[in-house]
């Protein structure tokens, strides 16, 4: 699996295997990267990074609404392309995840 940046081919930030781990937990996929990739890293550094987003393709879903009225989609068997940040020049399709950095080796943040 390869991680992009904002969905662009052009801009491989990693691959499971090496930098990218992916998990399913009990709220859905889980990414893990580390990079040290310059853009990314000024983006995580001027808080600009939105999330993350997933090229599902040939998915089964179905839709309804929590007791609460939120909108609820469930994907089942699907394949995944590439998994990317999504930086403030677009918007992940959920509003729900999150990216978080720290500090790596030498002091470089990494995603």
């Amino acid at each position: 699996m390869t991680a992009l940046l904002d969905h662009k081919w052009e801009h491989t930030l990693g691959q499971t295997g090496a930098n990218l781990r992916l998990k399913e937990d009990v709220i859905g996929l889980r990414a893990h990267l580390e990079t040290k990739d310059p853009e990314t890293v000024k983006l995580a550094k001027e808080k600009r990074l939105r999330g993350w987003s997933f090229d599902i393709r040939r998915s089964t879903e179905t839709r309804a609404e929590t007791k609460g009225g939120l909108p609820l989609r469930i994907i089942t068997d699907f394949d995944i392309s590439e998994v990317s940040l999504i930086s403030d020049r677009m918007r992940p399709w959920y509003d729900s995840t999150t990216v978080e950095t720290r500090a790596g080796e030498e002091g470089e943040e990494v995603i």
